[in-house]
């Protein structure tokens, strides 16, 4: 997460509101370690959307909810 994104996160966090931020690779530890909770441990909730693109493919977009946090730095998940 970049510096920014990680700042709005915190302002979300101390609204109690929910928010998405998406873990790229050059975050290594962090994508690390929600690569291996999301190996580990079951999701608490699924979405699954398809859609039909434009050259006559089918893509399918996967959504899911984790709550197991193991090793995930404090700075991270704003607790």
């Amino acid at each position: 997460m970049t510096p920014y994104i990680k700042k709005d996160s915190e302002k979300y966090c101390k609204k109690k509101q929910h928010f998405v931020a998406q873990v790229k690779g050059n975050q290594k530890e962090l994508f690390k370690w929600v690569e291996f909770n999301s190996m580990v441990s079951e999701a608490i909730d699924t979405y699954i959307s398809y859609d039909h693109n434009m050259h006559g493919r089918y893509e399918q977009h996967t959504v899911e909810v984790f709550d197991d946090l193991y090793q995930i730095e404090k700075e991270w998940t704003m607790i």
